[in-house]
């Protein structure tokens, strides 16, 4: 399923709407137009999923301080890979049981039961990190990249500094 330069419309936090595909998932921009995923959707792709340059998932709270953000229901699932690209936006839970590479933002939970790679350059991560391992040598973390509010695995993150902000993931 390709989606391009298209608004998807949620749900409500209660009966959020679903998008199940049983191959890839792309969303990305045609021409000048972005796509947009608005909040209470949640998206299950049995293989790969690709949010290109210039693609939102979930509305954009980033001007409200953490403990102000409305909750929502924004989740994305996959079998295989998630690929969050430079300049786009991913407001969401975000669940694979392959690799996620983020060069984008988001601001949620980031679970992968395989490895994780931040490409420190452009990529910008709010929320909690779940995951077996960190990809190298591309992913470094460094201080003002994540704000990160629950358990995490404090091995990797030896001898640098970050900052924990309470309520900061307000998804459930």
């Amino acid at each position: 399923m390709t989606v391009k330069g298209a608004n998807i419309t949620g749900g409500t936090l209660g009966s959020p709407g679903i998008i199940v595909v049983t191959k890839d998932v792309k969303l990305q921009k045609r021409g000048s137009n972005q796509t947009f995923v608005y909040d209470n959707i949640i998206l299950i792709g049995k293989k790969k999923i690709k949010i290109e340059n210039n693609t939102q998932f979930g509305n954009d709270y980033s001007t409200l301080i953490p403990s102000l953000r409305p909750k929502t229901v924004n989740e994305i699932f996959a079998k295989r890979k998630v690929e969050i690209k430079k300049n786009a936006e991913v407001w969401a839970q975000i669940y694979s049981y392959d690799k996620i590479e983020q060069k984008g933002r988001v601001f949620g939970l980031v679970y992968t039961s395989s490895g994780f790679k931040f490409e420190k350059n452009s990529a910008y991560l709010e929320g909690a990190l779940f995951v077996k391992s960190i990809l190298k040598p591309e992913s470094k973390f460094e201080k003002g990249a994540m704000n990160l509010n629950h358990s995490f695995p404090l091995h990797y993150f030896s001898g640098i500094h970050y900052q924990v902000v309470s309520h900061s993931l307000r998804e459930i």
